[in-house]
């Protein structure tokens, strides 16, 4: 009888110091770098609020902040457009036929949750929520960037989002620093091999963003190419993977099932675009489409737009050569769905706020900035963006 012993791997006293150690400089890292990027939006926000903007927009049942002191003006500096739906929802729920489906409901039900410990503050809840999942998404992106790249590309992928020029989304009362945490915490937990967490965050992700249900793809094709490394029988390997994407629906289904039982349309979420002026577009015409609207003399969006989206989208195609699957399959499928939906008279709105959450983008910049001369470039560069465009936001300007 031949006996075969499985010696299991137990970390080590000194691998755990070292994990310990990582997290330590993950989190003062990713702190600092929020402190500081708050700082240089405050007084952004106190700059802009001197601009002579556009009128402010309010929502049904939620008016646009008014005239206000300097103090309360950087508390509200950031309570503009879509930020105003989401706070809407959170006090009062979601309406009948006035588009609020469109905003799915994670982040609102959240701030529900949070506002009842601050007795009411709404807004207060939405800006204290956003700050905290800022911090957890950067710190789990840091831990992900040093598993799969080292320490110098995580630091810089780090601070390349946070200096990105819609980075103050994710300070803002916006879904994206949920979104953003929950789609980076279900990639690391499958890379680590534990996938019921990676289920549980990607259905976070899914019930906070339609956007959130592509993480289906690259979860199937980790799970696959981890399912290659194991020696299993067919039905144990299926339920593998059909366990952990099917869980990672759940939370984008959850929704659909509240509409149909509300309204009788379960698709009301995605029909509430066309109340917003959306509709389907074949991804290169939207390029082309955007690219002729941009190079007009009188198109500063369009070209604002541009010049954020096709760089990015030029690092996405580079990054085929190197990315690993997953990662390439989360990019390239929110990449075809952003540029599939579009508002015909300006085809890449609110899609550089939508690149953002596209994470491993942020590790292919990194890749490509080893000199410290173009290091510097970049961050200033991407620095000096966020404060134009920041500007732009605070005085009402349609960036969004």
């Amino acid at each position: 009888m031949h006996v075969t012993t499985v010696e299991q791997h137990v970390a080590g006293p000194s691998e755990v110091g070292f994990r310990s150690c990582t997290l330590r400089r993950a989190v003062a890292y990713c702190v600092t770098v929020l402190l500081v990027s708050r700082l240089g939006l405050t007084v952004v926000s106190l700059l802009a609020g001197r601009l002579q903007g556009s009128r402010p927009v309010g929502v049904p049942g939620w008016p646009a902040p008014g005239a206000q002191d300097a103090a309360e003006f950087v508390g509200t500096a950031l309570e503009r457009w879509d930020a105003l739906w989401f706070l809407r929802i959170a006090a009062d729920g979601y309406r009948l036929n006035d588009g609020s489906a469109a905003f799915w409901p994670g982040y609102p039900l959240a701030t529900r949750a949070l506002t009842t410990l601050l007795r009411g503050h709404t807004l207060g809840a939405a800006l204290v929520l956003s700050s905290v999942l800022s911090v957890a998404a950067l710190v789990l992106f840091y831990l992900l960037g040093t598993r799969e790249f080292g320490e110098p590309v995580a630091r810089r992928g780090v601070l390349y989002l946070a200096l990105f020029p819609t980075a103050f989304f994710l300070a803002a009362p916006y879904s994206e620093s949920m979104f953003l945490c929950f789609s980076v915490a279900a990639l690391l937990a499958a890379r680590s091999k534990h996938w019921w967490v990676a289920a549980v965050c990607a259905a976070l992700a899914s019930g906070t963003r339609s956007l959130g249900l592509v993480l289906a793809v690259p979860l199937a094709l980790e799970a696959l190419a981890q399912q290659r490394d194991r020696s299993r029988g067919a039905v144990a390997a299926t339920a593998s993977v059909v366990g952990p994407v099917a869980a990672s629906l759940s939370g984008g289904a959850a929704y659909l099932v509240y509409w149909s039982l509300r309204s009788g349309n379960a698709l009301q979420p995605f029909s509430s675009q066309a109340q917003w002026l959306r509709s389907a577009s074949w991804p290169w015409e939207t390029l082309s489409q955007a690219t002729v609207f941009a190079w007009r003399f009188d198109a500063l969006w369009h070209r604002i737009d541009w010049l954020l989206v096709v760089p990015f989208m030029a690092l996405a195609v580079w990054s085929l050569r190197w990315m690993r699957v997953c990662y390439a399959a989360y990019v390239w499928g929110s990449l075809v769905i952003i540029l599939s939906f579009v508002f015909p008279a300006r085809p890449l709105m609110s899609a550089p706020r939508f690149l953002l959450v596209l994470f491993p983008l942020f590790w292919a910049l990194a890749r490509l900035t080893d000199r410290t001369s173009l290091h510097l470039v970049v961050a200033l560069g991407l620095g000096a963006g966020q404060a134009l465009i920041a500007a732009f936001f605070v005085a009402w300007y349609p960036m969004f």
